[in-house]
């Protein structure tokens, strides 16, 4: 079994862990542990936000975290929004919960555990990797 360690939770954590699942050949087992000491991953600074005036930067017809379905994120806000429009800029706080619901749906392909915990090192064993966390030691 090959174990990735995803250092980080926010929104490039997240998106590694989604291009994980969809991408990683089937018949070679993974699991994928990452690394976030937030009370909420997949948010990052970014998108843990609650304030709803906190709006993307981007419209919402270019957030996928799909690079091949560019409306995947759209079609998910239409599921609590059916006005939304592409164009639209939505708060920062939708981004997040999308993203966490994302990596919840494909947990279960990868593996995914995670840690709600942060990474002090990273070492070098021969051909593996240990990471030192604020809770100990795990063999990558």
């Amino acid at each position: 079994m090959t174990t990735v360690a995803v250092i980080g939770g926010g929104a490039a954590g997240a998106l590694t862990v989604v291009q994980l699942a969809r991408q990683w050949p089937r018949e070679v087992p993974l699991r994928v542990v990452m690394y976030d000491a937030s009370p909420r991953p997949a948010r990052g600074l970014a998108y843990s936000t609650t304030e709803p005036h906190h709006l993307l930067n981007v419209p919402a017809g270019r957030m996928s975290a799909h690079g091949d379905d560019a409306d995947h994120f759209l079609r998910w806000l239409r599921q609590r929004d059916e006005d939304v429009q592409p164009e639209d800029f939505v708060p920062r706080s939708s981004y997040g919960d999308y993203l966490a619901d994302t990596i919840a749906e494909c947990s279960s392909a990868i593996g995914l555990v995670v840690r709600r915990s942060r990474v002090n090192d990273v070492i070098q064993l021969g051909r593996k990797l240990r990471t030192v966390s604020d809770d100990g030691f795990d063999d990558v």
